[in-house]
């Protein structure tokens, strides 16, 4: 979704492939009840999917879910997405650095408030677990935060952009566009 609004990816590109992780999800979901059985599917709580309204509000659970994928996107966009980084990091250390990212938001999004066990960061994820389980209530919250969150990623990288073909932000000044 934030490649979409970011520009860098189409939208029919971005469709296919969403479409895709959450037929993908539900599949593997139900293959996954279906081999570990009823008795060790999680019914309770799903990491990252489920909350406990008696400690944490719908209306938390949102911002929660927001703020930590607006942080997930700014370091993806930022570390992995940035073509100048390359040159920092190089190719094999930038998913490192996101994946690292992903494990600390998701942590400290599980410690926040008990009701709220972290952030989903991908709904298609939750979408086929909770299929599975048979349990959608609150899901939508899945899609809109982190929706809500690519498009605000989404303006910061269309009004303020991090590069112009290849050259540092310092360089570039955006009332003297050469066409």
């Amino acid at each position: 979704m934030a490649t979409f609004f970011t520009g860098l990816c189409t939208l029919p590109r971005a469709v296919l492939y969403i479409a895709a992780q959450v037929v993908g999800a539900i599949v593997g979901s139900y293959f996954l009840r279906l081999g570990l059985g009823d008795a060790f599917f999680p019914t309770e709580v799903i990491p990252g999917c489920t909350i406990d309204t008696r400690y944490c509000s719908v209306g938390q659970m949102w911002v929660m879910e927001f703020m930590l994928s607006q942080v997930l996107i700014f370091i993806a966009f930022g570390v992995g997405l940035d073509p100048r980084q390359a040159k920092v990091f190089g190719a094999a250390l930038a998913p490192i650095l996101v994946g690292s990212s992903l494990a600390l938001a998701t942590l400290a999004g599980s410690i926040v408030n008990r009701g709220y066990s972290g952030v989903s960061f991908n709904p298609a994820r939750c979408i086929g677990l909770m299929t599975a389980k048979g349990f959608l209530q609150y899901h939508w919250v899945h899609w809109t935060a982190p929706l809500a969150a690519a498009m605000l990623n989404g303006l910061f990288y269309q009004f303020a952009p991090p590069y112009v073909r290849d050259k540092p932000l310092i360089q570039y000044n955006p009332l003297h566009r050469s066409v």
